[in-house]
């Protein structure tokens, strides 16, 4: 819906896509960030953004319950969602 609003009323548009191995890595998902970034004339790039365990350390400072386990991808593994995305047809992707 946001998406759909910003279109409509012509923002200019930059998708931030939060990529978590296991979770959101796929295919699918790369193949749905390319369509979208080719589909809406509005969007004028759309930057991945790996994850990161920066804010893993604070979840104790808050006494919250330990979250989501996930290994923080290599360059390599990055390089290699920035090639999917490539292939899929998004020239307007990269790395944010």
């Amino acid at each position: 819906k946001n998406l759909n609003f910003l279109t409509d009323n012509n923002a200019s548009v930059i998708l931030r896509c939060p990529i978590i191995p296991k979770l959101n890595d796929t295919d699918e998902h790369f193949k749905a960030i390319s369509y979208i970034t080719m589909s809406e004339k509005n969007i004028k790039q759309a930057d991945i953004l790996p994850y990161h365990n920066y804010g893993v350390s604070k979840r104790s400072t808050y006494g919250m319950p330990e979250g989501f386990k996930c290994d923080v991808p290599s360059k390599a593994t990055v390089t290699l969602w920035l090639d999917r995305l490539k292939e899929y047809g998004c020239e307007k992707c990269g790395l944010g």
